[in-house]
């Protein structure tokens, strides 16, 4: 619940941004709030991923075992995953305040993307190089988790549960593989890949750059359809 909750924020946050912001301070608003839930998402798919990898070592057949510390453990859980962002906030509070020399509610920057995201060095030093360093310890422990659970799945010695507890675990594992490697480059990787898709297209049928703008807002939806809602009139080739 947690981690479709900052989730939610993310894409309402999103929603805000569209057309543009006028007032300086909902724009710095938006821009850090943005940055701390895209954060959490990346913590709570990590902590996900450390209690999946708990629960391969300490359950080693498909019978579920009670967690009498199961209180403890979701609080050290949110501690970590809402607590590590809001450092990390700080740290770019701070950046953000340096670079504008002291002017945060200098937004002229921020309103070229619709309040999206920071400078760059606020978004480098404060996102992307945290998010790319929290994606490699969730991939690692996947890795571990895959390695536990093959260990204990021989160890079965009833074929049918051996089989079971096989389909079962790496469902597991390829599931928080993909959200892990997907929510950080899946976006990216899709919006390339259509508007290269497009030019091929533009340049067989010999269109003009205003009639392909012009229809690509029919084929967008979702996510993507709310970022080139925010920059199409920004955009002329």
């Amino acid at each position: 619940m947690n981690l479709l909750a900052a989730l939610f924020m993310n894409q309402l946050l999103y929603v805000i941004g569209v057309g543009g912001v006028p007032d300086s301070e909902l724009c710095i608003a938006i821009s850090f709030s943005m940055q701390y839930v895209r954060l959490c998402t990346f913590c709570w798919i990590l902590a996900m991923t450390h209690h999946m990898n708990a629960q391969f070592k300490s359950n080693l057949n498909l019978v579920p075992c009670d967690d009498h510390a199961i209180g403890k453990h979701f609080v050290r859980y949110s501690l970590f995953a809402w607590g590590i962002p809001a450092i990390l906030l700080g740290a770019s509070v701070f950046i953000q305040y340096r670079d504008k020399a002291g002017k945060l509610l200098d937004t002229a920057s921020l309103k070229t993307h619709n309040c999206w995201f920071l400078d760059t060095n606020a978004l480098v030093y404060g996102l992307l190089i945290p998010s790319t360093v929290l994606v490699i310890i969730t991939l690692t422990y996947v890795i571990r988790g895959a390695i536990v659970a093959r260990y204990v799945i021989s160890m079965q010695v009833d074929r049918k549960v051996r089989n079971k507890m096989r389909k079962k675990r790496t469902l597991q594992v390829v599931l928080f593989t993909k959200v892990s490697i997907g929510y950080k480059c899946g976006a990216i990787e899709d919006v390339y890949a259509f508007f290269y898709a497009v030019n091929i297209y533009k340049v067989c049928e010999n269109e003009s750059d205003a009639h392909v703008l012009k229809g690509i807002a029919m084929l967008l939806h979702g996510t993507t359809g709310t970022w080139w809602q925010g920059i199409k009139d920004t955009v002329s080739t």
